[in-house]
C-alpha cells in the first residue's frame, strides 16, 4: 500500500512537470540585417577592435612557420577593394576557388586562358603565397573539348577487333537484304 502511494505520487509529479514544461508560445524568426554600420558600434568597442592585430600576426607568434592561407573567389578579390584589403592584411597565402579549375581555364577549342589568374597574381602583395586548385575536377570540365578529342575515333572492345577484317581483306557494301552471291563474300587478293 505504501509503495502504491509513492508510485502514484511520483507519477503525478512527473505528469505535472511534463505538463508545465510544454509551452505553446512559438518563437518568431525574422530575417536580420547582417551588416553593421560603424556608427552602431560603441566607441569603446571600436577602439578595442582597432587594436587587434591581423590574424597572421597572432599565428606567427605561436607557429612562426605556419602559412595561413584562405580560399577566395578571384572576381571578388579583384573587384572589391575592402575584401582584398582584409585578405591581404590577414593571410599569408591564397587559393583561388573556381578560377583555376579546368572548366574555367580551358576554352571549348582546348586553349587555356589564364587572364583572371594573371590579374590576381599581379595584384598580390609581396610575399603572399599562391596555391593552385584542382585542375581536374569531376564536375567542372570542358566537356566540348574533351569529347572532341575522342569523337573522330571509334574505340572498340578487344573482343570485337578480332572479328574485323585485316588490311589484306576487303568487304563489299551489300546489305543483308540483297541476294547472296559472289559479291557479298569477303575476298582475299
Amino acid at each position: 500500500m505504501k509503495r502504491n502511494k509513492i508510485a502514484y505520487s511520483a507519477a503525478a509529479l512527473a505528469l505535472t512537470l511534463l505538463a508545465s514544461g510544454c509551452e505553446e508560445q512559438i518563437m518568431e524568426w525574422k530575417p536580420g540585417d547582417p551588416t553593421v554600420e560603424i556608427s552602431e558600434i560603441p566607441l569603446q568597442l571600436q577602439e578595442q577592435i582597432m587594436l587587434y592585430k591581423p590574424i597572421k600576426d597572432y599565428v606567427a607568434q605561436y607557429h612562426p612557420h605556419l602559412n595561413l592561407a584562405i580560399g577566395i573567389g578571384a572576381d571578388m578579390y579583384l573587384s572589391d577593394p575592402d575584401y582584398k584589403a582584409v585578405v591581404d592584411e590577414n593571410f599569408t597565402g591564397i587559393t583561388l576557388g573556381n578560377a583555376m579549375k579546368m572548366g574555367v581555364l580551358m576554352k571549348s577549342n582546348g586553349t587555356l586562358d589564364f587572364t583572371t589568374v594573371d590579374k590576381v597574381l599581379a595584384s598580390l602583395p609581396q610575399g603572399m603565397k599562391f596555391y593552385g586548385h584542382n585542375l581536374l575536377w569531376h564536375t567542372q570540365q570542358q566537356q566540348a573539348y574533351l569529347k572532341s578529342l575522342i569523337a573522330p575515333q571509334m574505340v572498340l572492345p578487344l573482343q570485337a577487333t578480332a572479328a574485323l577484317p585485316t588490311s589484306s581483306q576487303t568487304l563489299t557494301s551489300k546489305t543483308a537484304h540483297e541476294p547472296a552471291g559472289p559479291a557479298t563474300e569477303a575476298t582475299t587478293p
